[in-house]
């Protein structure tokens, strides 16, 4: 049912996903306060540089895509076309 939910809502994480690369490209974010109090690791890694989030992002971004792309057709979909 995982799969199929997935499979069904592909483009829509995907476009979602796009949306936030884009903001990515133009938004600079601060990593301080809560944020750097509950995921200082991570914080630290998008500190390193400007663009450290947005290559970050692309990267699994990237692996969203193959994984979403490898997903079957579910055979509910199959035998309803």
């Amino acid at each position: 049912m995982i799969k199929r939910h997935f499979y069904v809502k592909k483009q829509e994480v995907l476009t979602e996903v796009h949306h936030w690369l884009a903001l990515a490209s133009k938004n600079e974010a601060a990593y301080t306060g809560l944020i750097n109090d509950h995921n200082q690791s991570w914080c630290s890694q998008f500190k390193q540089s400007k663009t450290r989030y947005k290559e970050m992002l692309e990267e699994v971004v990237k692996q969203l895509e193959d994984a979403l792309n490898k997903l079957d057709r579910p055979t509910d979909i199959v035998n309803m076309l």
